[in-house]
Formats: C-alpha cells, structure tokens, sequence
C-alpha cells in the first residue's frame, strides 16, 4: 500500500526543478553520493532536451518522493531511472511508480539494468533477474524485465 495520497504525473517542463535533479541523482546506485549529486542536474538536462525519454514523478501533496525515467521501445519500455526519496522507501511508491507504467504502456515489458543492491526490490515487484555482467567496480550487474 502507498501511504498518503500519492500521484503520479508527468515531469515534461519540469526536469529543471531541484527535486527532480536530486531524485536522478539517487537514482546512480552505481556512483558514489558526491558523484551520483552531480551528475543528477545533467541526466535532468538530458531528459528535458531527449523526446524519446520520458519522466514521470510521484507526488504527495505538491512534493516529488518518486521518479521513473523510460525510453519507449516498440514492444519494449526501457526504465533507465527509478528512485524514491530515502525517507520515504518501503512505502510502496517505487511499486506505485512500476503500477504506473505498466498501465500507461500497456503490453510493454519493462526492462533495464540494475546492481545487486536493488535487486530485492525488482524481485519482489514480480521482475525476473539474469546476470549481465559486472561493473568496473566488480559489482554484478543486473538485467530485469517485467512481462506483460
């Protein structure tokens, strides 16, 4: 169950705002924090000028506490960002989000790449999980796909 009233929306004309930029930058699993911060205002920066990518955010009373960045891909819908604001994770708004594109890309599987650290979250969301190698730091990397 998510707590509160959350919605989800669309972030299009929003991507220069400092919440979605922080939430990006949350979503870099991979960097370390001081790197994922910075890099998160030019993934925004990409998002906005890419009208192939899409941003979709979760809001609970006009404040961004979730955010999942996609590429639709003919039969396919690449989700290259997913993050949830840390004070707010295991509320359900990630499976909200999830809930979200399923329905809005409608017999689309969901696919992307993920480290082993989220790994419970995507298993648990009903994703299947393979190996696809490593990252430069050793951590294994993730493929997951959701089918229709």
């Amino acid at each position: 169950m998510v707590a509160g009233d959350v919605q989800i929306v669309s972030l299009r004309t929003r991507e220069h705002e400092v919440a979605v930029a922080v939430l990006l930058g949350v979503a870099q699993i991979h960097r370390t924090s001081a790197d994922a911060r910075a890099r998160g205002p030019g993934i925004a920066a990409t998002y906005a000028r890419d009208d192939r990518l899409q941003l979709w955010g979760a809001e609970e009373g006009g404040a961004l506490v979730g955010i999942a960045g996609v590429e639709p891909l003919s039969e396919l819908l690449e989700l290259h960002d997913l993050a949830v604001d840390p004070a707010r994770q295991r509320e359900g708004i990630g499976r909200a989000l999830i809930a979200f594109l399923r329905a809005e890309y409608d017999g689309s599987a969901i696919v992307g790449a993920t480290l082993a650290q989220a790994a419970g979250f995507y298993d648990r969301a009903g994703f299947e999980l393979a190996e696809d190698g490593t990252m430069a730091s050793g951590e294994a990397r993730l493929r997951f796909t959701l089918a229709t």
